[in-house]
């Protein structure tokens, strides 16, 4: 009984502990969020709208930029693999031949 006591206290405190880190996280961002409206709220008009333009290109060109990143990795690594195989290939002295498929059977009156 005392084993599973001290299981449901580590339990416990362990959640406890977490949940003092969530809380802790969200005060750190409540403040720095508050901090940041009121720096906003200082500046004027012209810098406010060369900020939020800027803002808004590293929120929308940023993950624009990774998606290509990772396409044209994928493709570049597609090929890399392609080419290999047919080195591969070559090496062992075969062709890559790919199965065609049956030809259906032509009946005398069809073209």
């Amino acid at each position: 009984m005392n084993g599973q006591s001290n299981k449901q206290h580590t339990e416990q405190t362990t959640m406890q502990a977490i949940t003092a880190l969530l809380r802790e996280l969200l005060t750190a961002f409540v403040d720095l969020a508050r901090t940041g409206l009121r720096r906003m709220a200082r500046l004027p008009m012209p810098q406010l709208l060369t900020l939020a333009i800027g803002l808004a290109l590293l929120l929308t060109i940023l993950p624009l930029a990774l998606t290509l990143f990772m396409v044209f990795l994928l493709i570049k690594v597609l090929i890399l693999c392609s080419v290999l195989v047919i080195r591969k290939a070559r090496r062992r002295g075969s062709r890559l031949e790919f199965p065609r498929p049956a030809e259906p059977d032509k009946e005398d009156g069809a073209p």
